[in-house]
């Protein structure tokens, strides 16, 4: 019986040093900044200097190590100071989609893509394309965050044109802008709009009217200051006015998940 009670109390102080350092360990790892977690896996690159084929990889990689803390990566990498953060924003956000494997969860695509938005929102049609090629089922949390993010969902912007690239490809900045360039005979649309006909670019199958719902539900609703990027700000936009032949009403917005961290 002393056998047995002596292993039971060392058993008991090697759990309790042991949970400690698990815990330092965890707590570690999420101390690291996102710029240092993609720029582990550059091997001796930095944000700045890598080349785009590589730091996509390192983006992809990291969040799928890192999948909670994808919005935070992404802004990191776009926001850091590189000069063609606006020619690879699209495949950096569809990078880090992917990373997130095949079901990815709407509150990391809504970060994502929010993200995105806010660091290039020059080319958020370009973003969300991307982003839905990268990701059809997410179109729809992919168009809210979209929304959120721009400053303003009522101004009028011209929609991409149809020679968008594909993520991932390596293009130069001068063949991805004049592959992204704006369709230049295009009238001008409000950009809730065109971010919607921006995504059912990314996917043809997508119900044009569907989003566009999604489009006046969001632009139309009140944020949520809370943690769900979908419903973060700004708040409602009077006098926002979709496209000729939309419906204006808004329906009821989900309920925003609780979500633990």
């Amino acid at each position: 019986m002393r056998v047995i009670r002596r292993l039971s109390i060392l058993r008991f102080l090697v759990c309790t040093a042991i949970l400690p350092l698990c815990s330092y360990h965890a707590s570690a790892r999420s101390s690291i900044s996102p710029a240092t977690l993609v720029e582990s896996k550059l091997n001796g690159d930095t944000i700045l200097s890598a080349p785009v084929p590589k730091l996509i990889s390192a983006v992809q990689d990291s969040v799928k190590e890192n999948p909670l803390r994808a919005g935070r990566i992404v802004q990191a990498v776009l926001s850091g100071g590189r000069a063609d953060s606006d020619a690879i924003a699209p495949q950096v956000s569809a990078a880090a989609i992917t990373g997130l494997g095949n079901n990815p969860p709407p509150i990391s695509v809504s970060e994502i893509v929010y993200f995105a938005v806010k660091a290039t929102p020059a080319v958020v049609l370009e973003t969300v394309k991307a982003s839905v090629k990268a990701s059809p089922s997410s179109a729809k949390t992919i168009v809210r965050a979209a929304v959120r993010a721009v400053p303003n969902p009522s101004e009028k912007i011209k929609p991409i044109g149809e020679k968008i690239t594909d993520p991932g490809q390596g293009y130069s900045k001068e063949e991805q802008d004049e592959k992204d360039a704006p369709d230049a005979d295009a009238d001008p649309l409000p950009i809730g709009e065109a971010i919607a006909r921006a995504a059912q670019a990314g996917d043809p199958s997508l119900s044009l009217q569907e989003l566009m719902s999604v489009v006046n539900q969001t632009a139309q609703s009140p944020g949520d200051p809370g943690n769900y990027p979908g419903y973060y700000y700004p708040p409602a936009l009077p006098g926002y006015a979709p496209g000729p032949g939309v419906s204006p009403t808004p329906g009821p917005m989900p309920t925003p998940p609780v979500v633990s961290r």
